[in-house]
């Protein structure tokens, strides 16, 4: 069972992202859309909206960081009050990397008597930790709140899947549309349960004839970290019943969406 937290930390995370968007121009090369701002560039915000120094070098190590602090080169990002800066190393994956720089943004407007404070490279899924401290798992629902907003999220997986997706419900069609093999079972995905079925829809790339970015891409995380956000947004559930549903959005594009709460 996940843990609850607290609302501000959501609203934090989509108060950011608003700020940016309000004066999008002097933030993002034009023109601006919702479709040429994602997957986000983190140290762009953090640089924009922080006043912040964000580095980015290949590697943190103890030659990189604040003095008289040891830090292993295992270190993916850190804050660092005293020197105004976020740093986040290029040595691992584009969508770990994304993820931490979100993270460090989070610590930095949450967390604001963390002076100095390191992270170990972050996929997404960290949360499910069971002994993750608080502040830890409260930058992680930041990180997964700013860089897949609950609307934006919505109105693509619409777009592609035109409806929600249960798994006591599942069909041959929607099997073979996210498997691509005829050969299928259904049980292959009742049985590995809803994190399975998640995983499958956050990358799948085609869906109903139609080819596109799948969402993991799209918003640049990973397949776990996309395929949660899909569990949490509801988006794909046990059942039908499962929870409130969201209204039906008819398939469309995205550059008409607005980045709102």
């Amino acid at each position: 069972m996940s843990r609850r937290v607290n609302p501000s930390v959501r609203r934090h995370a989509r108060d950011f992202l608003i700020r940016a968007w309000r004066r999008r121009d002097a933030v993002w090369d034009p023109p601006v859309t919702v479709d040429t701002i994602f997957p986000l560039d983190v140290g762009l915000l953090a640089q924009s909206q922080l006043d912040v120094t964000f580095d980015e070098p290949e590697q943190i190590t103890l030659h990189s960081s604040v003095p008289h602090h040891f830090v292993p080169t295992e270190t993916a990002g850190f804050i660092d009050r005293e020197h105004n800066r976020i740093v986040v190393a290029q040595k691992f994956q584009p969508e770990y990397r994304r993820f931490t720089g979100a993270h460090e943004i989070g610590h930095w407007l949450l967390h604001p008597d963390l002076t100095y404070h390191r992270d170990r490279p972050l996929k997404g899924l960290e949360r499910f930790v069971h002994d993750r401290p608080d502040v830890e798992y409260e930058a992680d629902i930041f990180a997964s709140e700013l860089l897949m907003p609950r609307k934006v999220v919505k109105r693509y997986f619409h777009a592609r899947f035109s409806q929600d997706i249960h798994l006591s419900q599942l069909n041959e069609t929607i099997v073979f549309q996210l498997s691509g093999q005829s050969s299928t079972r259904i049980s292959n995905f009742t049985s590995r349960g809803k994190r399975h079925l998640a995983l499958q829809v956050a990358t799948c790339e085609a869906f109903a004839g139609h080819h596109f970015e799948s969402i993991a891409k799209r918003f640049g995380v990973s397949p776990t970290a996309a395929a949660i956000r899909l569990e949490e947004l509801q988006l794909v559930r046990w059942s039908g019943t499962e929870g409130a549903r969201f209204d039906y959005i008819p398939r469309r594009g995205l550059g008409s969406t607005r980045i709102s709460t």
